[in-house]
């Protein structure tokens, strides 16, 4: 599971295939920082990320804040957006 720092914002978005919500959030670990060594393994960083998730044609859309956040915490692929480090 990917651990969301700070979720910067979302949006409820309608597309020709049904709702999906984009997320911008601060994802932890997801960058890598330093490259593995001899002695040492590599190490990650935080960073700027976006990411999206389908709704289902069943599912309910999410209304309030605390359902949209819930909903991120199940979004899979998040794709660094800037450097932060």
């Amino acid at each position: 599971m990917t651990e969301i720092l700070d979720l910067q914002s979302f949006e409820l978005v309608e597309g020709p295939t049904g709702f999906f919500v984009r997320y911008v959030a601060t994802i932890a670990d997801i960058i890598q920082t330093s490259p593995a060594t001899r002695y040492d393994p590599p190490e990650f960083g935080s960073s700027v990320c976006r990411g999206s998730i389908s709704i289902g044609d069943d599912d309910p859309l999410p209304k309030t804040e605390q359902q949209f956040v819930d909903l991120a915490r199940d979004v899979y692929d998040w794709q660094p957006i800037e450097d932060t480090y």
